[in-house]
């Protein structure tokens, strides 16, 4: 009896120390892991947020440590020179293989957000930012169609201002205006703001993008528990919006193989079939009916979410400094003037405008953590040794948000980007968008919308706190992005009181 108990407690050690990972030699400092949840309870335990966790490992355990995603060991990068570094070293821009990216047929991932550093990824990319930019994105030729959706955006705001003594929601307001300028570039597209499918859709993209948590890295590792209760919640409501989405993008592509006109091509979706009718002979393609499906899903979803919520959290913003606000009004008033829809040409001479916005996206990161990277070969980094297929996790809340570089980064100062004589200075640090090969695709549209629809709300309305409410919280709703709480604002004409 004694002989077997000692054997089993002998087997159960032999097991223990046989599943617990290990760190290389020479690798990043870090807590200990555990066999099949590695380091997650140490993680978990260190803050109630992942962006917070990242943070606090930087601090206790210096700008690059590690620790173990499940099965996996993870290197946890903090602060602005190793973040540099990694996100502009090419050895460092790899994806890892997360199972809800992997193409079941192909056995890899498709799009351009979860793909690695390949020639899928390389020619994908530099066919869809050429055929972007001829669509208009980062160019004027764009703006008109931006400012008719804000024209309707306007006309909207002042009928449900009309019936609601002036109040508001504000956190859910941008999600169709934003879509629509997206998809009309890709699709040739624009939804009626009531489209109630359209709402539907946004709903669960925007609820899956929340429910990201560590436990999501556990199905990754281990698959069967995406069955289990308890696990499964978070990943099969990711599972079925990405099924619906799919099903949207899906609607959109049949009916454009049915009108389409080759030699004369409306949208994105038209020239990408066109390129797939160009390769079909072309057995190492890459372009194919399940990459468009992928690419175009990764366009929706990354715009839709993060750009509304930049959008409504500058507002936020906006209602907590009403000194800052009536300084904005002032300079469009000066520069554009008090009924013209201001144009993305205008920021040049809007500096303060300027620095109020990239000061909105510094202090309220939409996307604190980069999409995590994965070493492509054996590499260095301060020092440590980073084997091959290591997972990289970059914190951009760290250079966002330390003393060392803003000197008071928990304050909301837009006079920091401005010089004395006024003019607006973007520094380096200023990292909202990635950087390097992996930085976001769809940048130079994000920052036009936000210009353009935030100045033009501001223009048009005084946005204060509704009477007989607390102030709205700064503090976001967690997940892949951040989001703000649920607000609504007093919304105040400004040919009202004549401001």
């Amino acid at each position: 009896m004694w002989l077997q108990l000692a054997l089993l407690v002998a087997s159960v050690f032999a097991l223990y120390f046989f599943l617990k990972p290990r760190r290389p030699k020479n690798f990043p400092p870090g807590p200990p892991g555990y066999p099949i949840i590695g380091s997650i309870p140490y993680l978990m335990k260190l803050d109630s947020t992942i962006t917070g966790g990242m943070t606090k490992m930087g601090e206790n355990f210096g700008p690059v440590s590690s620790a173990f995603m499940g099965k996996n060991r993870a290197i946890i990068v903090n602060g602005w020179d190793a973040v540099k570094q990694v996100l502009f070293r090419e050895e460092f821009s790899g994806r890892p293989p997360f199972i809800f990216t992997v193409d079941p047929k192909r056995n890899y991932a498709l799009g351009l957000m979860f793909v690695t550093y390949n020639e899928l990824w390389k020619t994908q990319r530099r066919f869809t930012l050429r055929r972007l930019r001829d669509w208009g994105f980062g160019k004027t030729t764009l703006e008109g169609m931006i400012q008719e959706e804000i024209q309707d955006l306007l006309e909207e705001t002042d009928n449900k201002i009309k019936l609601s003594n002036g109040i508001m929601s504000v956190s859910d307001a941008f999600g169709i205006p934003v879509i629509n300028i997206l998809w009309a570039v890709m699709a040739g597209k624009r939804y009626k703001h009531d489209d109630e499918k359209l709402k539907e859709m946004l709903r669960r993209i925007f609820e899956s993008f929340r429910s990201q948590t560590y436990v999501n890295n556990l199905i990754n590792d281990y698959p069967f528990l995406q069955h289990v209760p308890g696990f499964s919640g978070s990943f099969n409501q990711f599972m079925k919006t990405k099924a619906h989405t799919e099903e949207f993008v899906e609607e959109a592509i049949d009916e454009h193989l049915k009108t389409r006109d080759p030699l004369n091509p409306r949208d994105f979706l038209d020239d990408y079939i066109t390129e797939m009718e160009k390769e079909t002979k072309n057995p190492s393609t890459t372009f194919f009916r399940e990459q468009l499906v992928a690419l175009t899903m990764d366009i929706f979803n990354a715009g839709a979410e993060s750009t509304s919520n930049t959008i409504a959290f500058g507002l936020l913003y906006m209602i907590l400094h009403p000194d800052v606000q009536e300084k904005v009004v002032q300079e469009i008033h000066e520069v554009v003037g008090k009924d013209r829809i201001p144009s993305y040409e205008d920021r040049t001479s809007m500096h303060y405008t300027e620095a109020v916005l990239l000061e909105l996206m510094r202090i309220a990161t939409i996307t604190p953590l980069t999409v995590p990277h994965y070493t492509m070969e054996d590499t260095t980094l301060n020092g440590f040794n980073i084997p091959k297929d290591t997972l990289v996790i970059t914190n951009l809340d760290s250079v966002n948000m330390d003393k060392a570089i803003w000197g008071d980064p928990e304050n909301f100062r837009p006079e920091r980007y401005l010089t004395k004589e006024g003019k607006f200075v973007k520094p380096e640090q200023a990292v909202q968008f990635g950087l390097g090969k992996r930085a976001c695709l769809g940048e130079s549209l994000a920052r036009m919308n936000y210009f353009l629809v935030f100045t033009s709300m501001v223009q048009r309305y005084r946005f204060a706190v509704v009477p007989g409410e607390g102030k709205p919280s700064t503090v976001p709703v967690q997940g892949f992005t951040l989001a703000p709480q649920p607000f609504s604002a007093l919304l105040i004409p400004r040919n009202q009181n004549n401001s």
